[in-house]
């Protein structure tokens, strides 16, 4: 779980919204200097309406120290008298292992994150090694300076005391998953039948003049794309998103594709059985109006984001919450060899109980290697390695590790890291230049080093999906570990398309093999450049709806 990467932020993520100038200090108009790790204070500063005179006194109070790779900054056990913060490094968290055996790592910590204010306000030892991971420089308060501030102004008790609070909330939840394995839930996947498409086709209008097709009454329309538009549709009594892909815009889009490789396709999607992956429940070919019907389970909440380049930014916590999905959902695709090349906002749909799945399978592809050809995407949430001069090859599995980091990113934010008026600017700005980042994204540094990690430009650094799984972000420091399923791996890329007249459906058997865990090993994974806009059409996919 080493990051040599990350011993500095220096290089990325050092802008403020506003463009400061990166590793500068940032004055306000309350005359205080604001470093990077002020903005992890300021909230508590001002939660604990603490006056900026007092907030000053605070800063002022600081001293610089630095440590080397190896150094023990805090011993488990000792009885400390100093509150740290991180001004550049990683640190890891540990606890001393019974009868001398090796020292457990709870967590790691990134610039500007705190520790050690358990010491300032109560006489106990400390409960946690911290150990310098290469070059660490620090901020500390030692409890003499930080008593002379409490007699000045009593605030600065309820400043230490928020702090303390939200360290013992983490601590309570990773005591509680302390003692217990990641335990894996089994997924099952039906095998013992074909899958079907309906040749068949009945189509009529009732009494109510609403259209019915095979059974589902079509209600109202919710989206139109690229190959045609989706309906709400009802049937007994249970409610479904009715897509028409209409196959000869797929034809024009995709020159040389047969109808046998689109339903070869589409009978793949049908076969995978995800929580967080929206299902495909039936598909009806219709060979007269030369359009497939795909029958989809409704979430009803619908995308988590608009295509709008601008969106309302959600709450960190909540966007933890529905990224965890996400990562679940992404872990199952890459394990059965499913690229999505097309993750985005959008793409990611809310169903009532609060579940994110990830929908619109329009371009995602199959593969039994780790390179991809075809150039597939929405400009804004495609890697720069894919506007290489020259690209003969790329990993799709990066490609999708670098899209849900730019997704991660609108939800905290509510816009791309990457905007421009045309697609020749944004491709400049993929590749030569860092996002910019807001002032939540410096609030939290477990989600800063996150981001940073999933936006690397070098695919070869990027981190890998079970990185970004376990990462301390997404765990909250190892309290909420992500619960990983057991998968059935599909034999997707052998499918044989029979038709069968007499029986008035199409059959193309999707094969398993035995039980396997985890993700797969590869998987290291609008011009104006906004969250919205198409996939750009420049090679295979599946036919794609919106909405």
């Amino acid at each position: 779980d080493d990051d040599d990467d990350d011993d500095d932020d220096g290089d990325a993520f050092d802008d403020d919204a506003g463009g400061s100038s990166p590793g500068g200090d940032k004055g306000g108009d309350d005359g205080i200097v604001k470093e990077d790790y002020f903005t992890v204070l300021q909230n508590v500063f001002e939660e604990a309406e603490l006056a900026p005179a007092h907030q000053r006194a605070f800063l002022n109070g600081l001293e610089s120290s630095t440590y080397e790779d190896g150094d023990y900054i805090v011993r488990q056990g000792d009885m400390g008298d100093r509150f740290f913060i991180i001004v550049s490094g990683v640190v890891k968290v540990t606890e001393n292992g019974k009868d001398g055996g090796d020292d457990r790592v709870l967590t790691r910590l990134y610039k500007g994150a705190h520790f050690g204010e358990y010491c300032l306000v109560r006489e106990q030892p400390r409960l946690a090694n911290i150990v310098a991971e290469g070059t660490v420089v620090c901020k500390h308060l030692v409890k003499s300076a930080f008593q002379a501030l409490v007699d000045v102004e009593p605030n600065f008790t309820n400043v230490i005391s928020r702090l303390v609070e939200r360290v013992e909330k983490t601590r309570k939840k990773r005591a509680e998953v302390k003692q217990s394995a990641r335990r894996a839930t089994v997924s099952f996947v039906d095998t013992k039948s074909a899958t079907k498409v309906s040749k068949q086709l009945f189509r009529f209008k009732n009494d109510a003049k609403q259209e019915v097709i095979n059974g589902y009454v079509v209600l109202r329309k919710l989206g139109e794309g690229a190959y045609g538009k989706v309906w709400m549709a009802e049937k007994d009594g249970q409610i479904f998103a009715l897509k028409a892909v209409d196959k000869k815009r797929v034809r024009r889009k995709r020159l040389g594709i047969t109808d046998a490789e689109i339903l070869r396709e589409v009978e793949v999607m049908k076969k995978l059985r995800h929580a967080n992956v929206v299902q495909l429940l039936e598909v009806i070919d219709d060979r007269d109006r030369d359009t497939l019907y795909l029958v989809q389970e409704y979430v009803d909440l619908g995308p988590i984001m608009t295509e709008e380049e601008y969106n309302k930014p959600l709450d960190p916590e909540l966007a933890r919450r529905y990224f965890r999905d996400v990562l679940k959902g992404c872990e199952y695709l890459h394990f059965q060899h499913v690229v999505h090349r097309d993750l985005k906002p959008s793409n990611i749909l809310l169903n009532g109980r609060g579940v994110a799945k990830i929908a619109d399978f329009g371009v995602s592809t199959i593969t039994e290697e780790d390179a991809l050809t075809e150039v597939q995407g929405t400009p804004a949430f495609m890697a720069p390695e894919l506007f290489e001069d020259g690209l003969e090859e790329y990993n799709g599995f990066l490609v999708d590790l670098w899209a849900a980091g730019v997704t991660l990113y609108c939800m905290v934010v509510g816009v791309p890291p990457f905007m421009a008026n045309t697609e020749m600017d944004l491709v400049r700005k993929l590749r030569k230049e860092e996002p910019r980042v807001s002032p939540v994204i410096e609030a939290h540094p477990h989600l800063k080093n996150l981001l940073k990690r999933m936006l690397e430009k070098d695919p070869t650094k990027r981190i890998t999906l079970l990185e970004c799984i376990d990462h301390d972000w997404v765990t909250d420091e190892g309290a909420e570990p992500l619960q990983l399923a057991v998968h059935s791996r599909l034999l997707l890329q052998a499918t044989n398309i029979v038709h069968d007249g007499d029986a008035g459906e199409t059959r193309a058997p999707v094969a398993t093999t035995t039980v396997a865990v985890g993700a797969k090993g590869g998987a290291k994974g609008s011009a104006k450049g906004g969250a919205g806009g198409e996939a750009a059409d420049r090679g295979g996919g599946l036919p794609q709806m919106e909405g």
